[in-house]
């Protein structure tokens, strides 16, 4: 029997033992006769059944290419129980129908409980029908209304059947079992046909059995791991069978197969005639070709763990080839554990098969079963019991269904043989734990899933039942999004959507509709919130709009709401954000009424206002939005709708600057309402005067003219619509000048770069506003300071514009000029502000081609200089020629300081604006200045351009030791970051022995580690200084460098001493800290002195250090702290001297100290203990040091003698040459054997060329013809290893004689290499 397996609970089936039941205690009547089984097989079992548990036809469609789908019987699932399924569901739960049949199930059990048929083992269908195998060898052949159509015996003795495969046509079954039998029989009849004991290796289990497209065919495998072709015939009368071994298991084990059946797709195709079969072994997939010659078409390894089982399906698919073409091939799927693989099989132009690699992916699961459910979809069952709905095209997951409630049966026992003796590898026992290939098996569009007690089906739904089942169990907006998600071609897994794009795409507006509208309905009825109700219009509101469908979103789902307040607020509130973009631009004009209203009463009045702007007028009730915008200062919606509607650009502009007007006269600060108007009118002129429309959107291009020309007209009206007697000229231009004068002006300047004003009439016209301006502004006094000075800015850049045509009166610009540079209280040092404006502005004004004209420029110098304009300064000293003049305006101006070594690098570069030595005059004036602006740089210009005049800048320092200190600094950095320049400058040791003397005394903290770095100051003038200034550590390192080590070490060790005092009596981490970094000075010092002493001397120098740190020490043995820093101290000593001083005179003088003498040795053990662990780490060191340098040479000397030994092929020219034929020289072309009595000696180079020892006389012992510019020396037969003497021939015993006393012991020369040491050695060192 097979194994069967959960991975999770589902809902029991209530187990009854008959043999325990009373009769008379439950009232069972007595029947006359047992049932059979035939009769317990024919009950009708599915009068009560349930639609989720009921009746599944198994009917498959017509036509098409995709496989056929099987139909529900109650296809629209309207009359479906609401009572919950008891299988788990996906999230969405749309993709896979799960429902039980329990007709099939409910008579399988009936015949295993009553009658012993046995529990199912394995399934398969075809032809209308559903063929169940047993356990105890029967097989149950059930319609497509799951009703039995015959039982089919079991024979005797064949065992479990183990595989089933029904004939295309349906007409015949071949049933296999686990003992090894093979029967046939006729579908139609139920009758037997053929029983074929031995069609495939004795004593093993049939695994797998396949009919090809035709009945007459078939392939098998068995748990030998064998494959077997199959022909079926018929001679007189006589029904027989060949086989035909196709893979032997000799070779690998197949334990999965799946033949390519062309026939149920339909259409034909050139792969018709080669029967291509796919075979899986536990290591690699197998395509072979078996007509009309076998012949192996594609192998693929895979990998994976040992307890997974390989998997195959095939599925004709459209594929879209390079060239944009398509074509119709049959696609290989296979995968194991979490590898999946798609390969196309297809016929080149040439007629080869050929199978290409589509893609691979990389599950998340280990796969246990796989299927096609049509040519884009893919199911893939893994071990936990989840069916995974996959889309091939995009490999992306769509649904993932968990049917581990169907309790799936497992193949397990078959495939270890059990039935036969167990006779199968241990790894095909332990792959085939939980093998399903014949309990879950493919129908088309549906799986069977056979379990433990009832079998399950996976069928897919049609998209409308998809939506249908989504909308029906209480999902509508998930419903619709899948509508919208099929409308716009985003869904996968789609079935049942065929005909032309336009026809489709009806069908689903149609279905999003229906669902839709019963939504709609619904929520517009009920109780609902306001929440839910806008989510609903929320929704139908978006579909419309995406659907083209606003007419019904206006219409039908506008009427549902209106009448009820709730629905009918939620509705005019989610068109706000499809009207702000401008997707719903023409609603109906009596919904924008109620929309104005309903917002108006909300005091949504900003949104209202963009809404607004946002609509054509044509929809908007008139007088309605005037009223309400010019109540609630609606000012956008004012100008949009008197500019949109109206075409009308003067009369929001005159109306709302009437407001202004208002709000100025009063001469109070206006308020944040009144200022935003002024800012909307400014943006409002601008866009106006530029062609642009307000609040957006863009003026018709026939109309821009008009529009500029009435929008100005308006502005430099001599007199408002209805002036009075009092009012001003100008009244426009006059409230936007005093609303913000320097906005409006840079508003004027932008509409002056407009090409209408590039005309004659256009200059005009601008000379004409810029008269008004002059006579609004000028001479009154209505306007202040800052806004005069605005417009005369506003005159400036107007004045230096190219070929500006703007004329001013002479007296006129003199005021211009006189305002621009009269000083502000701001200081200048602040970027931006009205002092950058006015500088920048005059400096434009006097760029222009008369700017200077009218204006004294003496005067105007010198008003610039009481202004603070060191830019026109400059300006104005380059026109005249005054270097010298521009340097001060550089240092003057505190935002141009640092660009003065920019001109001073530019005036050295070019000499011809300024003379060298004014330059150098001007520098050496201003060095002081310079220095403290950057120093850096002032060395970088002294360095590159004036290194001579380094000695004039300290003599004209000398008394500010601050600023020289600085200058050298700057000097030596960017000497030393620059130093592989030009190392021909050298600077005077003087000018360090200053530099040091300044640092010792400014920055004494950096003299030591300058003097560390620095080899130039003369010994004894640095000596002298730091002296001076009590530099101990800086006057150490001069005396180690004069090679006085044991002055230096003094010195080192008396400051060491001093600070160890002070850490002793004041304490804490700070002052240990310092004592310990001038004990790493000593110590360092010492290790750097040892060459240059001897052994007297180094103990001079380290045993008072080492003496001072113990006595320390032992006087210090009551403070634990003191004492364990000490102890430290003294060892880091000994570790550092124990190099450079004998170990015997450290032990005595450790011995001899008063703690040592008076028998205290536990004091001294610790420091003994680190001494002898230092020389142990030592000597190891120095061993492991040995070893590796032995190791090496005996790498390198093996190699030479490698080389040395490798023999040497002669061969002319670089080119080798037969063995048969005789070397020749290089150089005279002769054999190098001349005589076999009288050899000449002959030369071969390591190269392969060879030379007689006559033609290389006086050349180079290389080779001439490689190396021809070699230096020649004479070149001898014993020569080095890049040459070997040659001799061949016969040679007298005297001779030989004579050759060995000239070279005895030939043998003797040659190296005899020890074994390189182990590398165990070596271990623990480091």
């Amino acid at each position: 029997m097979a194994d069967a397996a959960t991975s999770s609970e589902g809902p029991e089936v209530p187990e009854v033992v008959l043999d325990e039941l009373d009769d008379a205690e439950f009232d069972i009547p007595a029947v006359d006769a047992v049932p059979s089984l035939e009769s317990i097989m024919n009950e009708d079992a599915g009068r009560d059944s349930d639609p989720e548990e009921g009746p599944f036809l198994l009917v498959p469609e017509a036509g098409g290419l995709e496989t056929g789908s099987v139909a529900s019987k109650d296809s629209s699932e309207g009359r479906r129980s609401r009572r919950a399924s008891p299988m788990g569901r996906s999230s969405s739960g749309s993709v896979l129908r799960h429902v039980i049949l329990k007709g099939l199930s409910t008579q399988i059990n009936s015949a295993a409980e009553r009658s012993g048929a046995g529990s199912a083992t394995a399934a398969c269908g075809g032809g209308g029908c559903v063929c169940v195998g047993t356990s105890q060898g029967a097989v149950l052949v059930f319609d497509a209304t799951q009703k039995l159509r015959f039982l089919l015996e079991a024979a005797e003795g064949a065992g479990a059947v183990s595989c089933l495969s029904a004939s295309g046509d349906g007409s015949r079954l071949l049933v296999g079992h686990d003992k090894g039998l093979l029967r046939m029989f006729d579908l139609g009849a139920g009758r037997l046909l053929r029983t074929l004991p031995d069609a495939h290796a004795p004593n093993t289990a049939l695994l797998h059995i396949k009919f090809l497209d035709s009945s007459a065919m078939a392939v098998c495998s068995d748990s030998g791991g064998s494959v077997f072709e199959l022909s079926f015939k018929r001679v007189l009368g006589v029904r027989g069978c060949d086989a035909r071994c196709v893979f032997s298991g000799a070779r690998g084990e197949v334990v999965a197969l799946e033949p390519l059946l062309l026939g149920q797709f339909g259409a034909p195709h050139p792969l018709e005639p080669m029967a291509l079969l796919a075979m899986a072994t536990l290591s690699k997939v197998i395509v072979v070709q078996t007509r009309p010659r076998t012949k192996v078409l594609l192998t693929q390894p895979l990998a994976a763990a040992p307890d997974s089982l390989p998997l195959l399906a095939w599925q004709m698919v459209l594929i879209q080839v390079a060239d944009h073409s398509r074509v119709v091939d049959p696609v290989l799927a296979f995968a194991r554990d979490h590898a999946l693989f798609f390969y196309q099989v297809g016929v080149d132009p040439g007629g080869r098969v050929r199978a290409a690699l589509l893609h691979r992916t990389e599950l998340n699961y280990h796969a246990l079963s796989l299927h096609w459910l049509n040519a884009r979809t893919l199911a893939v069952l893994d071990t936990r019991e989840h069916t995974h709905v996959l889309d091939v095209r995009s490999q992306t997951e769509v649904e993932a269904l968990d049917v581990s409630s169907a309790r799936l049966v497992f193949a397990s026992s078959h495939f270890k043989a059990i039935a036969t003796g167990g006779n199968v590898s241990k790894a095909l026992a332990l792959a085939g734990e939980r093998a399903c290939y014949n309990t879950v098996v493919s129908l088309g569009q549906q799986l069977l899933l056979v379990g433990t007690r009832s079998v399950h089906a996976l069928h897919m739904r049609t998209w409308a039942e998809r939506i249908d089942h989504l909308a029906r169990h209480g999902k509508p907006l998930a419903a619709l999004e899948l509508g919208l998600a099929f409308f716009e071609e985003r869904a996968r897994a789609v079935v049942g959507l065929r005909g032309p794009k336009a026809h489709r795409k009806l069908l689903i507006k149609q279905k999003i509709f229906e669902v839709l509208d019963a939504f709609v309905d619904k929520m517009v009825v009920g109780e609902a919130s306001a929440e839910e109700l806008r989510e609903t219009f929320a929704t139908a509101a978006s579909l419309c709009i995406r659907l083209q469908q606003t007419e019904t979103l206006f219409g039908r789902y506008w009427e549902a709401a209106s009448g009820r307040p709730a629905a009918e607020a939620a509705f005019l509130e989610v068109l706000e954000p499809h009207i702000l973009n401008d997707e719903l631009p023409r609603p109906p004009p009596g919904l924008m009424q109620r929309f104005v209203l309903h917002y108006e009463s909300a005091r949504k009045l900003q949104a209202l206002e963009a809404c607004l702007t946002h609509v054509e007028v044509s929809c908007l009730d008139i007088h309605q939005t005037m009223t309400l915008c010019w109540q609630h200062s609606l000012y956008d919606a004012i100008i949009h709708v008197h500019t949109q509607g109206m075409q009308d650009f003067v009369t929001p502009l005159v109306e709302l600057l009437t407001v202004v007007q208002g709000a100025l006269s009063t001469g109070k600060q206006l308020s944040e309402e009144q200022v935003a108007l002024g800012n909307k009118l400014l943006v409002f002129v601008s866009c106006c005067l530029a062609g642009r429309a307000f609040p957006r959107g863009d003026v018709p291009p026939d109309l821009q003219p008009q529009v500029k020309h009435e929008v100005l007209k308006c502005l430099t009206a001599l007199h408002s619509r209805a002036p009075t007697d009092s009012e001003p000229p100008y009244p426009y231009l006059r409230a936007l000048l005093q609303f913000d004068t320097r906005e409006f002006l840079n508003v004027l300047a932008l509409a002056f770069e407009e090409p209408e004003f590039s005309s004659e009439l256009g200059l005009r016209q601008r000379q004409r506003i810029v008269d008004i301006l002059l006579q609004i502004v000028v001479p009154g006094d209505t306007f202040s300071a800052s806004q005069v000075g605005a417009l005369f800015t506003f005159l400036a850049r107007q004045l230096a514009r190219p070929g500006a045509s703007v004329m001013v009166e002479t007296h006129l610009f003199e005021h211009v000029v006189d305002f621009l540079t009269t000083p502000l209280e701001a200081p200048p040092s602040m970027p931006g502000g009205q002092h950058e404006e006015r500088q920048q502005a005059l400096l434009e004004l006097l760029a222009a081609p008369q700017g200077l004209h009218f204006c004294d420029e003496h005067r105007l110098l010198q008003r610039a200089y009481d202004a603070q304009f060191y830019r026109v300064c400059e300006f104005l000293h380059q026109r005249r020629g005054e270097f010298a003049e521009i340097v001060e305006c550089y240092l003057r101006d505190p935002l141009r300081r640092s660009q003065v070594f920019a001109f001073f690098r530019n005036m050295l570069v070019n000499p011809g604006y300024l003379d060298l030595t004014k330059t150098t005059e001007l520098v050496l004036k201003n060095i002081k200045e310079l220095v403290e602006i950057d120093s850096k740089k002032v060395g970088q210009l002294i360095w590159c351009h004036l290194p001579g005049l380094i000695r004039p800048i300290l003599d004209a320092l000398k008394d500010e030791p601050e600023v020289l200190f600085s200058f050298l600094q700057g000097l030596f950095q960017y000497r030393e970051g620059h130093s592989g320049k030009d190392e021909s400058q050298v600077v005077d040791p003087e000018v360090h022995e200053t530099f040091l003397r300044l640092m010792c005394q400014l920055r004494p903290s950096e003299v030591a580690a300058f003097v560390r770095a620095n080899n130039e100051c003369r010994l004894e003038q640095a000596l002298q200084a730091v002296r001076e200034f009590g530099q101990v550590e800086a006057e150490a390192h001069l005396l180690e460098r004069t090679g006085d080590v044991a002055a230096a070490f003094g010195l080192l060790r008396n400051q060491l001493e001093l600070q160890l005092t002070k850490a002793l009596q004041e304490g804490g981490d700070a002052a240990w800290g310092v004592a310990q970094a001038r004990l790493l000075l000593v110590v360092q010092l010492g290790q750097r002195g040892f060459a240059l002493l001897d052994e007297g001397a180094r103990e001079a120098l380290w045993f008072p250090l080492l003496r001072l740190l113990m006595h320390l020490r032992a006087d210090n043995a009551q403070h634990a702290h003191n004492h364990e820093v000490l102890r430290d101290m003294c060892q880091h000593v000994l570790s550092s001297m124990l190099g450079h001083v004998g170990l015997p005179a450290v032990t005595q003088l450790m011995l001899q100290e008063p703690s040592c003498a008076q028998g205290r040795f536990g004091e001294m053990r610790d420091l003994l203990l680190s001494m002898l662990r230092s020389c142990e780490h030592e000597e190891r060191v120095l061993r492991a040091t040995q070893r590796i340098l032995n190791a090496d040479l005996h790498v390198r000397l093996s190699r030479q003698l490698r080389g040395a030994r490798r023999p040497l092929a002669p061969h002319p020219a670089g080119a080798p040459v037969p063995a048969s034929a005789p070397p020749l020289c290089v150089r005279c072309d002769r054999p190098l054997l001349t005589s076999a009595t009288a050899p000449s000696p002959a030369v071969v180079f390591a190269c392969g060329h060879a030379f007689h020892c006559a033609c290389t006389a006086g050349a180079s012992p290389e080779c001439p013809l490689c190396n021809p510019g070699a230096v020649s020396a004479p070149l001898h037969r014993a020569s080095p290893s890049k040459t070997q003497e040659f001799v061949s021939g016969k040679e007298s015993a005297l001779q030989r004689r004579r050759r060995q006393q000239l070279s005895p012991q030939r043998d003797s020369l040659e190296l005899n290499l020890a074994p390189p040491p182990g590398h165990a050695h070596l271990q623990g060192l480091f």
